[in-house]
């Protein structure tokens, strides 16, 4: 796939959290350029199938496990980029521990959003912070961050912002 679009792994930021160990999930990746070349690939046998790719009740599972191993350690923030599924999806960990395994566990330390949608009550992408509480993914007293404006905007200057701070 990289040779076709003449890129580099090294040009890639998924390569890059690979080698990093960084956990990513990728809720509702089908739906997605990536899932319409993976499925392209596979339809003309370039692929022998997608058993490389954890289905979406795989990945819940896996995040499941990976937050309650890693909140015993540390606190968690939740830093969310758009909205929908692919935002909801990892925020969803805290309700399905408390409310469907019966596990005390402590919520998100911390939640703050990159979203250009208008705010609408009761809809993934442009719901405020402060509706996620009614949902138990959040608690009233998570610091919440919103910004309204285009992730690809912001999301570079904030993430070089992190890295500065971190004298990385």
């Amino acid at each position: 796939m990289f040779a076709e679009n003449k890129l580099q792994l090294n040009d890639s930021w998924l390569f890059s959290a690979y080698q990093k160990h960084l956990p990513i999930w990728t809720a509702g990746f089908e739906d997605s350029t990536i899932g319409n070349m993976i499925v392209a690939k596979k339809e003309l046998a370039m692929l022998p199938g997608y058993s490389f790719v954890m289905n979406g009740l795989e990945q819940m599972s896996s995040l499941t496990n990976w937050y309650m191993s890693e909140r015993k350690k540390k606190e968690i923030g939740f830093f969310q980029i758009g909205g929908g599924i692919s935002g909801d999806f990892a925020l969803c960990v805290v309700p399905l521990i408390v409310n469907d395994l019966g596990i005390d566990i402590k919520a998100w330390s911390l939640f703050t959003q990159i979203s250009d949608s208008t705010t609408s009550y009761g809809s993934f992408s442009g719901a405020l912070p402060k509706e996620k509480i009614t949902w138990n993914k959040i608690n009233q007293d998570t610091p919440m961050h919103s910004i309204n404006s285009d992730a690809t905007i912001v999301f570079p200057i904030w993430a070089l912002a992190v890295l500065d701070a971190l004298n990385l």
